[in-house]
């Protein structure tokens, strides 16, 4: 190494300032004490050529030594006096900067001869300074108060152009980075300003608090996305089980109904493909909505990324991109109990009902010899009974001679119609028996209604035929022509049930219900239960059964002969419904009318007797 002669230049070791410094190609000085043991210099000071021997500080190759100017002397010796071994050990850097690529530094603007790459940029003094420059900010009680960052290339990004002022307050009105003598003397009066590190802050948490909405609502539509594919899974299930339905529907029908039983399976795989298309098309959207939140999200790390105190006024606010909160799923619009499926089994019910009745009840062609068989002499349409299992379509069926029973299994839940009991834990369940108990009204027969051949039991609780007629006076509410009588209860509003033993009835019975006002007297259909408008009823002759109101009828068929009928009233809601309790509950009919007079109980017998059970 060599000698200088020049004076004034700190050791960077010993931190002495050294008449006899010198300076490495790495610009680092030392005194001639520290350099032994780094270089191999001859006593003359010049024209040796140095070892393989490196900089203590830097590594760097010692072998180019050079003398240090006496300017440059000075300088180091003001850097010297706020020497850190800690170089980068500051607490002034602006928090979260991102380090600049170490190509694109700028130059230490304090190096005066060899320009060393700038380690900070001090946004009070306005200039760049390398480790060594940089080292009386770091030390000197006067320049703790400055505001170090990384180093800044262009100086004027930073520099306001009317005052030549730092950058170091926002103005949120303008959305521009102003100095501080922008809101005192510029055109940013009274304008809402804060400190460059106050935006900062706000605009990271801002985006924080975007980033976790759009994580939420991307979490929110990846449940929807599952929800549906657990849909399309159901869908499946519910197919095959619809597949079940129509099959055992099918077996007892014969070969020609093949082709039939073909289309409707064609039907409900049509079903599942275009509420498997409503679900694929769904998710889809959701899919692509995701994607979009992705791409939106993507953008606003990139932003959180780059954004720092000089370039706030160039980061998107993202406001407007951001997507509307996800809604819950409807899992309805997806299902697939539809009524298109509903028709094609009630389709199948009345084809087997058609087709089987011979086969599965060879009865049904045998007719009671009486003349008094109700007969229908017009076609209109009656609301029915909504199913008891999970499926309620909308049903309508034709009545009178050409009317196709609707056919109830004991055991299986099956009923017909469109309406329901209306009470909240009826309707809930209506094969529960217990949810009708809850509206139990204890009624007794009326003997004074009763016809001259029925015998009512002293307790008025059970009315049997005899076979003579019975001297009686002729009160006014006595039937005279058929054998009925009313209980002595009246309804004229709130919800009521009762029950009727009908073992002892044989094989002509009706039970039902009729204003007070029907008619007594004559034979015509004025005083018959289920003839006329004032009176409804479920009627059994021999092995039929039909529901009757003003002369119109609901064939049944029931599979198993009925020990116990229920009977449930809602005045207020218009519906009169008929159950067979034992041996379970099974809704068979409701009717749906607007009442308006005192309903009562009613009972009609062709022979034997009916009962009302003391106790339920």
């Amino acid at each position: 190494m060599e000698h200088s002669s020049e004076s004034g230049s700190p050791c960077s070791i010993c931190e002495n300032v050294s008449t006899n410094a010198i300076r490495l190609d790495c610009n680092h000085n030392f005194c001639s004490q520290c350099t032994k043991g780094i270089c191999t210099t001859d006593a003359a000071g010049a024209g040796s050529s140095s070892s393989s021997s490196s900089c203590p500080l830097c590594q760097g190759d010692a072998r180019a030594p050079r003398r240090v100017a006496p300017e440059e002397g000075i300088v180091h010796a003001v850097a010297a006096a706020g020497l850190d071994d800690r170089p980068g050990g500051s607490g002034h850097d602006a928090a979260g900067c991102p380090a600049p690529d170490a190509g694109s530094l700028p130059s230490c603007d304090f190096c005066l001869v060899s320009k060393l790459p700038a380690a900070k940029t001090c946004l009070t003094c306005l200039a760049s300074y390398c480790e060594m420059h940089v080292r009386p900010h770091l030390r000197s009680p006067p320049f703790r108060g400055h505001n170090l960052t990384e180093p800044v290339r262009d100086l004027s990004a930073i520099r306001c152009p009317e005052h030549g002022k730092a950058l170091e307050l926002f103005c949120r009105d303008d959305g521009v980075s102003v100095c501080g003598l922008c809101p005192l003397l510029g055109r940013h009066k009274q304008h809402r300003v804060v400190t460059v590190e106050q935006e900062l802050l706000d605009k990271k948490k801002s985006l924080q608090t975007k980033l976790t909405f759009l994580d939420e609502t991307s979490h929110r539509k990846e449940e929807s996305i599952s929800q549906l594919k657990e849909i399309t899974t159901g869908i499946n299930v519910s197919c095959e089980g619809f597949h079940g339905k129509l099959l055992v529907q099918f077996q007892g029908l014969q070969r020609v109904l093949e082709d039939y039983e073909r289309c409707t399976m064609k039907a409900v795989d049509m079903e599942k493909q275009i509420t498997q298309l409503r679900v694929d098309k769904e998710i889809k959207k959701l899919t692509a909505q995701n994607a979009e939140i992705s791409e939106l999200r993507n953008r606003m790390l990139n932003a959180l990324a780059s954004i720092n105190i000089w370039n706030l006024a160039s980061i998107e606010d993202f406001s407007d991109a951001m997507p509307p909160e996800a809604e819950d799923l409807e899992v309805q619009r997806f299902s697939l109990e539809s009524v298109k499926l509903q028709k094609i089994l009630e389709a199948v019910d009345h084809l087997e009902a058609f087709c089987g009745d011979h086969v599965s009840h060879p009865s049904h062609g045998q007719r009671h010899p009486s003349s008094r068989e109700p007969q229908a002499s017009s076609a209109q349409e009656v609301p029915e009974c909504a199913q008891a299992s999970s499926r309620k379509p909308a049903r309508t069926m034709r009545h009178g001679h050409g009317a196709r029973p609707t056919r109830v299994v004991v055991g299986r839940a099956h009923s017909t119609g469109d309406c329901e009991p209306p009470a909240a834990a009826a309707a809930a369940a209506t094969t529960n028996r217990q949810r009708y108990l809850q509206f139990i009204t204890e009624v007794k027969l009326n003997p004074r209604t009763a016809h001259p051949n029925l015998t009512v039991t002293p307790d008025n609780k059970m009315a049997s035929c005899g076979r003579f007629r019975w001297f009686c006076d002729r009160a006014a509410e006595r039937f005279e022509s058929v054998m009925q009588v009313l209980c002595a209860q009246g309804f004229f509003s709130g919800r009521h049930y009762w029950e009727v033993d009908v073992r002892g009835a044989g094989r002509g019975w009706w039970v039902g219900a009729a204003y007070g006002s029907m008619s007594r007297k004559g034979s015509d259909d004025a005083c018959s239960l289920g003839r006329n408008k004032m009176s409804w009823c479920l009627k059994r002759f021999d092995v039929e059964y039909w529901c009757f109101h003003d002369n119109q009828r609901v064939p049944l068929v029931i599979d198993e002969e009925p020990q116990r009928v229920g009977v449930f009233l809602d005045f207020e809601e218009g519906i009169l419904s008929f159950h067979i309790v034992f041996p379970q509950m099974i809704p068979l009919y409701s009717f749906k009318t607007k009442f308006t007079d005192v309903v009562y109980p009613a009972f009609r017998l062709w022979e034997g007797s009916v009962k009302l059970p003391v106790s339920l």
